[in-house]
């Protein structure tokens, strides 16, 4: 084609395009009223019809897209406003109703209708699916999902994934899921694609969606949702190092204060109070402020040695007392293998009274309610217990009254090596299990009710720098090639009050690793700290600061740790 019958082309399309917008004024038009928020992050670039790069509309990108028709230009994908494939006049036509208000921007999103069935929503750029199971809504609902140009500034966000999904309000019964597309030439720099997570925006930050699934192999980011927000696929947050900030070394007594686990008992930030159980004597030991070793109070007298310990995290409300809550701490009676229990009635941050005579449940044996050699236990936000049966190969939750209610593991039927094989702790949170298996050298990952664990991280290593987390989907193999160990024996495992931060005591390898649940399912390494030891770690905890308190029995001490952030 002549660069005269291109410009005879052009011509009058231009003079078309200047009489459409023409009450815009020049080729920098502004953003038509469909769109309410002109404050565009830069990082929002891949919208369909943006070639200009500026969040918005305009004549600018119809005539850039004229452009391409008659071969001046390019070809670009983003020039395919219709997403047929073809780039045509009647792409520059529909940027042109977004300029002037007859369409919606950003182009690519889509409202379907949805009811109790279920069914799957997909954009027409085909960036995101959301698939709704059935049951997940009660009623029918308009949902919409489209690209987002305003959202928080983060250079991690990865460029044409974000979207908002609405209405706002809408809840699922059953976790919906989404699925995000995302190109990996748009990987933020010094990023590989396992740095990538699903996360969602929460006022001017992102925040990281749990148990969300990267698959390298179709560039997608999956994560199951209970509610609707604003998504993102993108490498957010800074790297931490886990550093030992302080030991605490118990005086020497007879027989020896040698602490086996720690339940603390948090109000925001503010680690209220502690209880520590002493291998050898029938107490637990009260603390208030820190460190533990400067501010003992008082303690609470048990029937034979008190091992493993948690403290109910929601509490209970108490009647005819506003404001105050009723906690129950339960440990394991090693001697007896009962779950033991005392009720706290906590008002303004203070113990006001006790309830001492509660009955214990257990005993020995395999049946429902029994133990063999109990490890730890932990309690949900509903106040249930969950007790690691170590001697029996699984964990057996109980409501707040001791009754069973079900047991997870061992699994009838499976190969050698994908059972649980030796689980000595537990930590619940969000509706999830996180079951340390020391004979198998890993983390198990379940969710509460279902009668199969999900998947599981980690594999034996000897502890050097550089090891990492490697999550598998129920039931790969756990050895596995020469994928990056994690373990080495793990004994001891805690979460946070939010259920974000997971800490496990590597024993085996005389360190300490936390990770973020979220980044740990995805094959991250995360920072972990030596810290040597005579035997073993057998108890661990998260503080409301996020500080973290290990039991070192052996050497009549706890070590305080914290993980800080570091900059890239």
């Amino acid at each position: 084609m002549s660069m005269a019958l291109r410009l005879a082309l052009v011509l009058p399309l231009t003079l078309l395009l200047a009489a459409i917008t023409g009450c815009h004024g020049t080729g920098d038009a502004t953003i038509s009223s469909a769109v309410k928020d002109t404050s565009v992050h830069s990082a929002q670039a891949g919208l369909r019809g943006d070639l200009n790069g500026n969040g918005l509309p305009d004549v600018s990108d119809a005539i850039g897209i004229l452009r391409i028709v008659v071969g001046l230009d390019g070809a670009n994908v983003l020039a395919d406003c219709t997403f047929d494939g073809i780039t045509g006049v009647d792409d520059a036509i529909l940027l042109l109703r977004c300029v002037v208000g007859l369409e919606d921007w950003p182009l690519g999103g889509v409202t379907q209708t949805i009811g109790f069935d279920g069914g799957t929503v997909t954009t027409i750029d085909g960036v995101v699916k959301l698939d709704v199971p059935a049951g997940a809504l009660q009623t029918a609902a308009d949902i919409t999902i489209a690209p987002q140009t305003t959202y928080p500034a983060d250079e991690g966000v990865i460029a044409g994934t974000c979207y908002e999904f609405g209405p706002d309000g809408t809840e699922f019964a059953v976790p919906a899921q989404v699925t995000i597309s995302y190109d990996e030439a748009d990987l933020p720099p010094a990023k590989t694609e396992a740095d990538l997570a699903m996360h969602r925006a929460v006022g001017d930050a992102w925040e990281m969606v749990g148990y969300c699934s990267l698959d390298t192999a179709a560039n997608t980011v999956s994560a199951p949702l209970n509610g609707f927000s604003t998504y993102a696929v993108g490498a957010i947050g800074l790297p931490f190092q886990l550093v030992v900030e302080d030991t605490w070394d118990f005086p020497a007594a007879e027989p020896p204060l040698r602490p086996v686990d720690i339940a603390l008992w948090c109000e925001g930030l503010q680690d209220n109070f502690a209880y520590v159980s002493w291998g050898d004597q029938p107490l637990l030991g009260l603390f208030t402020g820190m460190p533990l070793n400067h501010y003992q109070v008082g303690g609470i007298e048990t029937t034979g040695n008190a091992a493993r310990l948690a403290y109910e995290r929601q509490g209970r409300p108490v009647e005819g007392m506003p404001g105050a809550v009723q906690k129950a701490l339960c440990w394991i009676d090693a001697t007896t293998c009962q779950v033991c229990q005392s009720v706290s009635i906590i008002q303004d941050g203070d113990i006001v009274g006790n309830i001492w005579d509660v009955q214990p449940w257990g005993g020995p044996g395999s049946g429902p309610g029994q133990f063999v050699d109990p490890g730890g236990l932990d309690f949900d936000s509903q106040g249930h217990v969950f007790v690691a049966d170590t001697g029996n190969r699984r964990v057996q939750e109980f409501d707040i009254n001791g009754t069973f209610i079900r047991q997870y593991g061992p699994q009838t039927g499976i190969a050698a090596g994908l059972d649980m094989l030796e689980p000595t702790d537990v930590a619940c949170n969000r509706g999830y299990l996180w079951i340390v298996d020391r004979g198998l050298h890993c983390v198990w990952f379940w969710r509460v009710g279902l009668s199969q664990p999900q998947g599981w991280w980690g594999k034996v290593g000897n502890g050097a720098e550089g090891g990492g987390f490697r999550y598998r989907d129920w039931p790969g193999s756990p050895v596995a090639g020469d994928e990056p160990y994690a373990y080495n024996s793990p004994t001891s495992i805690a979460s946070n009050d939010s259920g974000e931060m997971i800490c496990v005591a590597d024993t085996g390898n005389e360190r300490v690793r936390l990770c973020n649940w979220w980044r740990s399912l995805l094959g991250l390494t995360e920072e972990g700290v030596a810290v040597p030891t005579r035997s073993d770690f057998t108890g661990i905890a998260i503080g409301g600061s996020g500080t973290i308190y290990l039991a070192d029995p052996e050497a009549s001490r706890v070590v305080q740790l914290r993980a800080t952030q570091t900059q890239e």
